[in-house]
């Protein structure tokens, strides 16, 4: 990661208000820095909405209307993971609700290589390793 990148996701933050299984959620991502994040991830804690239904949930940008991609992660903590673009020195809103999610197209792949003794190998539009 770049040091450009850290210093954009140090300056990512975020609000929230309640989020339970009968309502929609409402929070906002800001980009304090000076850099613009172009198709960056940013990692919330999923115990910051209560309970909610991940099998039908649905990631809305509340400007453009359209879905945000996302996903789950889990190291000792569930973490919603979203891929956002923010301008510098702006904000996003983002609505979560119940739905029917989109199909997103694939960014990265990757795959266990055992074969190169338990390596494993990754690649996106921008790098492999």
């Amino acid at each position: 990661m770049s040091m450009k990148h850290i210093v954009i996701f140090i300056f990512l933050s975020f609000t929230l208000n309640g989020f339970t299984q009968a309502k929609m959620s409402s929070f906002k991502i800001e980009n304090k820095s000076d850099f613009s994040l172009e198709n960056g991830v940013v990692e919330l804690p999923l115990s910051s909405f209560g309970p909610i239904d991940t099998h039908r949930l649905v990631v809305i940008h509340k400007l453009t209307k359209k879905q945000i991609p996302y996903q789950f992660d889990y190291d000792g903590e569930m973490k919603l993971l979203l891929l956002v673009s923010i301008p510098a020195k702006k904000s996003i809103t983002v609505n979560l609700t119940k739905g029917k999610k989109e199909k997103f197209r694939n960014l990265t792949f990757g795959r266990y290589v055992p074969e190169r003794l338990d390596d494993f190998a990754w690649e996106n539009d921008k790098i492999a390793f």
